[in-house]
């Protein structure tokens, strides 16, 4: 693998990113699991990829290992622990693509996985700039409650609203916007305005597709009395049959994060 790394360096930027998008791809395809495997674990291809492309459609890579016998049980835990650590920090590397090293060795750090460990050992040992190493397992580790954490409000989020097929949800921020989330894939999917003031409530209308946010008064900010009905260029709702929320919203800060169901 560090011969294909070698080459990769080698090659014209063009073929270089079609490389890194479909490589993943092919090798699925063509039953190549252990080569998958070996790649999807190799840290000089995680930050090739995040840096030409960036963070999802490298998640995306991971979610290929679903494939029934493609890749063994014993390596599925590795690189199950890998995305989930992708997912965890996803808030941090699309603002800071060189976080990567530092974000995997502090949410790894105390997995016990052979092929974990290896990852490890390498990106002690395999850097040519400096990064910082985190000493101690401060960080959230992956599998736990936290999934990922949503960001992007400039201001204190107050209240959050879920569609009604959980894939999608709408939070209201005294700085003066609604944001809609692909709870699916932990993005932003768009962000509605008119609001002059702190936006303190907001609901979704399933059958009609909207949603109703009220406007109010937050410390010292401006004070908003309105009542805004709005109708998203997404369509934020789904025909499907009604599903039952299955995770809960922590409200914290600017930003929302996502964990598992709390009982």
């Amino acid at each position: 693998m560090d011969d294909f790394i070698k080459r990769l360096n080698n090659m014209p930027p063009e073929k270089l990113l079609y490389t890194l998008q479909a490589l993943p791809s092919h090798l699925m395809h063509a039953n190549q699991g252990m080569r998958l495997n070996g790649l999807l674990n190799n840290f000089a291809f995680m930050q090739a990829k995040l840096d030409a492309v960036g963070l999802q459609p490298l998640i995306d890579d991971y979610d290929l290992i679903s494939i029934p016998g493609l890749i063994t049980p014993a390596d599925l835990v590795g690189l199950i622990l890998i995305r989930d650590v992708f997912q965890l920090s996803k808030h941090i590397l699309t603002l800071d693509k060189t976080q990567l090293r530092s974000q995997l060795y502090g949410r790894l750090m105390t997995q016990q996985v052979p092929a974990i460990q290896k990852l490890l050992e390498k990106l002690k040992l395999d850097s040519n700039s400096a990064w910082l190493r985190p000493l101690t397992s401060d960080m959230v580790q992956p599998g736990g409650e936290l999934l990922f954490t949503l960001a992007g409000h400039t201001n204190e989020v107050v209240a959050v609203a879920v569609t009604m097929d959980s894939r999608f949800a709408l939070s209201a921020s005294v700085d003066t916007t609604i944001k809609v989330w692909d709870l699916e894939r932990g993005v932003e999917l768009l962000t509605l305005r008119g609001h002059t003031g702190p936006v303190r409530a907001v609901a979704v209308m399933h059958k009609s597709k909207r949603i109703i946010s009220a406007g109010g008064s937050w410390y010292n900010t401006p004070s908003d009395t309105s009542l805004f009905i709005m109708r998203p260029s997404l369509a934020v709702g789904s025909n499907s049959t009604t599903k039952a929320v299955r995770f809960c919203c922590f409200i914290v800060s600017h930003s929302l994060s996502m964990g598992q169901s709390c009982g």
